[in-house]
């Protein structure tokens, strides 16, 4: 069974969300002058965020 194109659209979507917000927070922690505190609290709340996106991915899957 093939996907619609757009489930196909929508988790193209989410992978470049979920690449860039890693990008991001990697960007984030080299070029700002944070805390390891800051830095520990700013890749969880991005981690959060992938498992979010996994979870959108994985109701795609089911549709």
């Amino acid at each position: 069974m093939t996907e619609p194109k757009e489930v196909k659209d929508v988790r193209v979507l989410f992978q470049q969300i979920k690449d860039e917000s890693a990008d991001a927070v990697q960007l984030i922690c080299l070029t700002c002058n944070l805390d390891d505190s800051r830095k520990k609290s700013l890749r969880k709340k991005a981690e959060s965020i992938r498992k979010g996106l996994a979870e959108l991915d994985e109701a795609l899957t089911k549709l």
